[in-house]
């Protein structure tokens, strides 16, 4: 079980980095895809800040933005961190799903709470 929550974190952080593009449209995929993912591999990923430079434009930040995933539990809590803002909560899978359980960014910014 392990393993697979540990592929689903690190599918999680391939699709964020996916989710970057700035400007285009939302898209739903038909199907969710399934990787496997060594276990060595999923091991780097939880607890291993990835740091987006010019920000994350589909999260709504232009700041240095970091992305950390903090376990590899069923459902993975993560914390993004922009601008002197941080924003936690739990990741489902599918595509770039966030539920914001806390967060100190500013209302109306796509990482406020809710």
């Amino acid at each position: 079980m392990k393993l697979k929550t540990a592929a689903l974190a690190a599918v999680s952080v391939a699709a964020l980095v996916a989710c970057g593009g700035g400007g285009d449209p939302l898209l739903v995929a038909s199907t969710n895809a399934t990787v496997a993912v060594a276990a060595p591999a999923a091991a780097a990923v939880v607890n291993t800040p990835f740091t987006f430079a010019s920000g994350v434009p589909d999260l709504g930040t232009t700041a240095a933005t970091t992305v950390q995933f903090t376990n590899s539990a069923a459902t993975p809590a993560f914390s993004i961190a922009s601008g002197g803002n941080t924003a936690t909560g739990t990741t489902t899978f599918g595509s770039c799903i966030f539920v914001i359980s806390a967060s100190t960014f500013p209302a109306g910014s796509r990482l406020a709470q809710g």
